[in-house]
């Protein structure tokens, strides 16, 4: 089980933090889209960020 207030052994974000970060990345990243300005990068560094999986992200993008 994960402890909640201390950095994962891979270096990623506690779970509370990831939670509590999803909304506000994907608000951005839709903007980005909205705009014609989403890259996979945009996408990229948020998913791996928060444990998103590389089909979800690609999906977002707009890259099935």
């Amino acid at each position: 089980m994960e402890d909640e207030g201390t950095v994962r052994a891979d270096g990623g974000l506690p779970a509370a933090s990831r939670t509590a970060l999803r909304g506000p990345a994907v608000r951005r990243l839709l903007a980005l889209r909205a705009g014609k300005e989403l890259t996979a990068g945009h996408v990229r560094v948020p998913a791996d960020t928060l444990g998103v999986s590389g089909a979800h992200s690609m999906a977002v993008a707009g890259r099935r």
